[in-house]
């Protein structure tokens, strides 16, 4: 029985270290918290967005020059900062991640190529890596083109590609959280995404562990006439 007992005693002890393991892995920002103001931005076309007015919803674009589907993305950005003109939505580009040999962002937003079209929306550039390290560092992400949503509150609501905004874009205007949709309707399959919600969801199932395990020692003990 002292086997049985030392068995348990690990499981437990492994359940607790993993929840604690995974707590490190927890990103600087995530979603529901404040968004970083873009103070580290060079403003170079249609206007700036310094701060997050109160009532306004920002849809913020991460791309690069050298970046063939961000360029690919940008009629698909205007269609948006068309279709919610009146709705207190405004997309904002920040180039991030510059290359040598690239085109620069401002010459790019001055002589847009064919395939971008007509630049509508506010773009800015990044000063020294700062505004991508508050924005895709903090929320670990590593490719682009990258959307980050920001609601009418100055938080940070949905992550994710250019062209896979429109539902999420709609429900936030709509005054509804995305990623409580996506739990309802989707939980069971969390250990293959990499939302942060289905993470959200992945360490309270963790945080859990220590009770089923539990359970399962007092079971097994009546089990075994212990």
């Amino acid at each position: 029985m002292k086997t049985i007992h030392r068995f348990v005693f690990a499981l437990i002890s492994v359940s607790v270290l993993s929840t604690a393991t995974l707590a490190q892995w927890d990103t600087a920002l995530s979603i529901g918290d404040p968004a970083p103001p873009l103070e580290h931005v060079s403003w170079l076309k249609n206007g700036k967005a310094e701060s997050f007015e109160p009532g306004t919803i920002y849809v913020l674009d991460f791309w690069a020059t050298w970046c063939g589907p961000c360029i690919q993305s940008m009629p698909h950005l205007r269609s948006i900062q068309e279709q919610y003109e009146d709705e207190n939505v405004k997309v904002v580009g920040i180039a991030i991640w510059p290359r040598g040999g690239s085109t620069t962002p401002r010459r790019f937003v001055m002589n847009p190529p064919e395939q971008a079209g007509k630049i509508t929306w506010t773009v800015g550039k990044d000063i020294k890596g700062q505004t991508a390290e508050a924005y895709m560092d903090a929320t670990d992400q590593t490719g682009i083109p990258t959307v980050m949503i920001v609601n009418g509150q100055g938080l940070l609501a949905w992550i994710g590609h250019p062209m896979e905004l429109d539902e999420p874009l709609r429900m936030i205007v709509a005054g509804e959280d995305p990623y409580e949709a996506e739990e309802s309707e989707m939980y069971d399959a969390y250990s293959d995404s990499d939302t942060p919600s289905d993470y959200r969801n992945f360490k309270a199932l963790l945080a859990t562990a220590p009770f089923f395990i539990a359970i399962a020692y007092f079971v097994m003990r009546r089990m075994l006439g212990d």
